[in-house]
């Protein structure tokens, strides 16, 4: 899986099509930072820290052909689409709107069709613009329950995540290397959650960081949800980092 000796040239080959992109005005693409032609693929690592603990995971996605029928999903914006499929068998579906990048729906490996998203989820702005902010509803996926008190059971707190373009010349290093020009993400959000009777509600901060390499999309993610000290809850911090792109 980790076939990292070509990774370079892929690379190379993967700038100069994206410098033909930045000059395209029409609908052929999805844009330089998040390309999504059928056969790419993405490896990334995945870091895990909760608890103390650290665990580690690869998380593979493959772009492939669109096959949406708008029945499917009446809302989608007029064509051309967009699919990648992940190490779980889920399928995303994404087009490109006067806005930008937008994912509209979803199949999961159960679902015998694609699942609309509603309201579509912005991605990335085009053009691509610093300043640029966007919304985008979530989850906190890192808090839990530590089970000191009662309830155990898994639960989801929703998150309205505020993101923003920082930069345009970012750049950042990964164990597949070195990206340099990079478009730089933040979101920023909180959660709500009652610690204990003496310090009450606390609003828990929820940060994602992407960068975004020309030509290949991207290429790190950090997501942290630390919770303070607490004994009926937990945080925090996964980190995505690629490891393997093939065009």
């Amino acid at each position: 899986m980790r076939q990292r000796q070509h990774f370079f040239s892929r690379t190379l080959l993967a700038l100069y099509a994206a410098s033909a992109l930045i000059g395209c005005s029409d609908r052929d693409a999805p844009g330089v930072f998040f390309p999504l032609e059928p056969g790419m693929t993405w490896v990334y690592e995945v870091t895990t820290e909760q608890l103390g603990q650290e665990t580690r995971t690869d998380y593979e996605s493959q772009a492939f052909r669109a096959d949406l029928d708008r029945d499917d999903v009446p809302d989608a914006p007029d064509g051309p689409y967009w699919a990648r499929r992940d190490s779980y068998g889920s399928e995303y579906f994404f087009a490109r709107t006067e806005s930008g990048i937008e994912r509209i729906a979803k199949r999961r490996i159960v679902d015998s069709a694609p699942l609309p998203d509603l309201p579509r989820r912005p991605v990335l702005p085009l053009p691509a613009r610093e300043g640029a902010t966007w919304q985008v509803e979530s989850f906190a996926y890192l808090i839990g329950k530590t089970g000191t008190y009662g309830d155990h059971t898994e639960a989801s707190w929703p998150v309205r995540m505020a993101f923003s373009v920082l930069a345009l010349d970012a750049e950042v290093e990964t164990a597949a290397g070195v990206f340099s020009n990079c478009l730089l993400v933040e979101g920023t959000g909180s959660v709500e959650l009652y610690l204990d009777g003496r310090r009450g509600f606390v609003e828990v901060p929820v940060t994602q960081t992407e960068w975004y390499a020309p030509g290949i999309g991207l290429v790190k993610l950090i997501r942290e949800e630390e919770v303070a000290e607490s004994d009926r809850f937990y945080g925090g911090t996964r980190t995505f980092e690629l490891v393997y792109f093939e065009d």
